[in-house]
């Protein structure tokens, strides 16, 4: 199917998952656009290594190149996929903080959408 990808933006303007991409290692990052065009391409109708859902329509992408795991949060919204944050995972479990935090960016993304959707300037 194919879904129409976008990063979100901070109240500055800077897309920060893309900031994160181009400061990764070359093979790092081409094993994280990897994973990102999966999504960009199936949606979370993917396998759990690859993604996997959080909570509350938050999902995460699950890269990992040469011990180093990494998580891209997303959500999916009809043919869109918004993605809101990127981490290093460096524990066990990814920190509440770091899964409130992509939570609110779904949610203004989502307000964003509705509000372009509907006409009302963004």
């Amino acid at each position: 199917m194919g879904y129409k990808m976008y990063f979100f933006r901070t109240a500055r303007g800077e897309r920060e998952v893309r900031i994160f991409l181009r400061a990764l290692p070359p093979r790092h990052r081409a094993k994280c656009v990897d994973y990102l065009d999966r999504v960009r391409q199936h949606g979370t109708r993917l396998p759990a290594n690859i993604v996997k859902h959080l909570e509350q329509g938050l999902w995460e992408a699950r890269p990992e190149y040469g011990g180093i795991e990494y998580r891209f949060f997303f959500f999916q919204s009809g043919d869109k996929i918004g993605v809101v944050s990127a981490i290093v995972k460096k524990r066990q479990k990814v920190e509440r903080s770091v899964i409130e935090r992509a939570l609110r960016r779904v949610d203004e993304m989502r307000l964003l959408w509705q509000e372009q959707e509907h006409g009302k300037p963004a």
